[in-house]
């Protein structure tokens, strides 16, 4: 019964050796299973329940360490945007964002930060959900629903927090940190309510809103993982 269970974790393109691997990690970590003669419909239940939490640890078990520095695409980089990227240091990461171009316009530039993030090892994320980034050949995703791949999820609060980790994101985004020209006269949560949104996180958190290097030393006793800007990545 249990190796039928194991091949519905199939979905997630693992071999056979990686199934029993994330089944004896299932029941570990997650449902305290202490033998093979769990009853089969317990052991359903606690796959189901627990499905994108055990991706996501499978995902960050397998994957390159995930990048501390990020830039976030903006209309407002204009002509620095290439030029910016091609600035990044190596093993940094990139959001791609560029909401507000028409979708052929927006897909033709995602393919020319493409292109000069392969040629830099730079890990590339498509803003929006996990269709269109499979489709434009994406590393991963950044939004706030429920898919599969390497998932970063925006969280501004602590109930966006918990849901996202709920959902299997890999990494969070949160912000605005301090004030931020991307949304100016918005409330900033500061050091005091960054320090609770992010308390008992189980996954790394970038800051964002207003960063700069001095900023994320500044934030460096709460233990994030790094940091994402536009302005003071802009070249």
């Amino acid at each position: 019964d249990l190796q039928q269970g194991a091949d519905r974790v199939a979905i997630m393109g693992l071999a056979d050796r990686d199934q029993s691997h994330v089944l004896r990690l299932s029941a570990r970590k997650f449902c305290r299973m202490r033998n093979r003669g769990v009853d089969r419909i317990q052991f359903r239940f606690c796959l189901f329940t627990h499905r994108a939490a055990i991706e996501a640890e499978m995902i960050a078990r397998h994957s390159p360490p995930l990048p501390k520095l990020w830039l976030m695409t903006d209309e407002r980089l204009r002509d620095r945007l290439l030029q910016s990227i091609r600035a990044l240091p190596k093993g940094s990461g990139i959001i791609f964002r560029h909401y507000s171009l028409p979708a052929a316009e927006r897909r033709a530039l995602f393919q020319q930060v493409r292109r000069i993030a392969r040629a830099r090892r730079l890990l590339l994320l498509l803003a929006g959900d996990e269709r269109k980034a499979r489709a434009w050949r994406a590393d991963g995703w950044h939004g706030k629903g429920r898919g599969q791949g390497l998932h970063f999820a925006p969280v501004h609060n602590v109930r966006e927090r918990i849901a996202a980790q709920r959902r299997g994101a890999a990494m969070l985004f949160a912000s605005p940190i301090f004030h931020t020209r991307s949304h100016p006269g918005a409330p900033a949560l500061g050091r005091v309510r960054f320090g609770q949104l992010i308390r008992n996180a189980r996954i790394p958190v970038i800051a964002l809103g207003g960063m700069s290097h001095k900023n994320a030393r500044s934030l460096a006793p709460f233990g994030i993982h790094g940091w994402a800007a536009i302005d003071a990545l802009a070249r």
